[in-house]
């Protein structure tokens, strides 16, 4: 289930900032973040539109960070835009994170005599109060603060969230298996043309992108993982879950295409030298070497008969990671397209990147759910 970002709005005086620290003290792993504090950071500190919108827009990104994080995150804070709310809600469902807005509402005799009763030096003048709640519209669910201490307005907004989790907040759970797939980290170049690709370790920065990969596969919650048994698929796999302790199953059936081993016979010219019909060709960028070649229609059928007999095996709803390369990510996209399988990625899977899919129980082709996207980008 993925953290909604809860964004609690209202005019000055309105008791958000109150009602939002009593609210993420009831939340469990929760974090404030106030937008005051955040537009008080820059210089100039003026309310001019520029201003104002970059301190929201950043004090959002601050709360989606959190919520990756695993946090739920409670921002406070005026946001009178209510179209720019709207406008950032709709690029967070993009990357399915669900954002649900709250807005403190109250009679205008309630809210100036709240100010009345603030600092002195935190008061403002009536009339701008006035103006302010002229011109304010409430956005996402109405909570009403008249007559309303912040301990009772934090328990009404607590009572929604909760009501809303019941309702539709557990994870999407679909009849066959979702597949969340990861392409390895960078792998260390060989130093002589004779040595396996497939044998070698990941780099220094294939561990670092491993190692970030770690927050998305966590809040996928796999119930197995399989990588492909090349050294770097599985060193992947290992560094990904390790915070989960998930055990990783190292299958062949997620290889590359193999090519042949000849250090003078190059996978091009080999297939200057059969024909194009019988062409041996490299599944992807990371292609292993073998003594005997395997033509990618071949690779493509064993992935798949794999893939499908996890989906016909399950027997519930069933959530795989895989780790493997980026010809078999173009295989399976293929394959759900109903394209051809070529000779080269038709999407180039960058290292740690992630595809989604999903294969129902039927031998179905699958369906897509996104490609290519980066740890940061993914709320399972």
């Amino acid at each position: 289930m993925s953290t909604p970002v809860i964004v609690l709005r209202g005019l000055p005086g309105s008791g958000k900032t109150t009602t939002s620290a009593l609210l993420r003290d009831r939340l469990g792993t929760a974090v404030r973040v106030s937008n005051d504090d955040i537009r008080y950071l820059a210089k100039p500190r003026d309310f001019s539109r520029l201003s104002l919108e970059a301190s929201e827009r950043a004090c959002i990104d601050l709360a989606v960070s959190y919520a990756r994080s695993g946090f739920i995150p409670v921002a406070d804070g005026v946001f009178y835009d209510r179209e720019f709310l709207d406008a950032v809600s709709w690029e967070l469902a993009l990357q399915d994170i669900s954002m649900e807005v709250f807005t403190l509402v109250g009679d205008i005799g309630d809210l100036l005599h709240r100010n009345q009763c603030r600092e002195e030096l935190s008061q403002l003048p009536a009339s701008r109060i006035r103006q302010l709640h002229r011109g304010f519209l409430a956005g996402g669910t109405a909570v009403s603060i008249n007559d309303k201490l912040p301990e009772e307005v934090a328990e009404d907004v607590h009572e929604l969230i909760t009501q809303s989790r019941v309702d539709g907040g557990h994870r999407r759970e679909r009849a066959g298996i979702d597949v969340l797939f990861l392409r390895h980290g960078e792998a260390e170049s060989p130093r002589e043309p004779t040595i396996d690709p497939s044998t070698m370790p990941l780099s220094t920065r294939g561990r670092a992108q491993a190692l970030a990969a770690q927050r998305a596969v966590q809040r996928f919650e796999p119930d197995a993982v399989y990588a492909s048994d090349s050294c770097s698929a599985v060193e992947t796999a290992q560094v990904a879950v390790q915070s989960t302790g998930q055990p990783v199953e190292a299958v062949a059936d997620l290889r590359e295409c193999h090519v042949t081993s000849d250090a003078e016979s190059p996978a091009p010219d080999i297939g200057a030298q059969r024909g194009e019909t019988d062409r041996i060709v490299m599944g992807g960028k990371d292609s292993q070497k073998s003594t005997e070649a395997e033509k990618v229609e071949a690779a493509a059928t064993r992935m798949m008969e794999f893939v499908q007999g996890l989906a016909a095996r399950s027997g519930g709803p069933r959530r795989i990671l895989f780790v493997s390369h980026s010809g078999p990510h173009t295989w399976l996209v293929c394959r759900i397209l109903g394209a051809p399988i070529g000779s080269g990625p038709v999407i180039d899977l960058e290292y740690a990147a992630f595809s989604r899919f999903h294969f129902s129980r039927d031998h179905g082709p699958g369906s897509i759910d996104f490609i290519n996207r980066h740890a940061s980008g993914i709320n399972p």
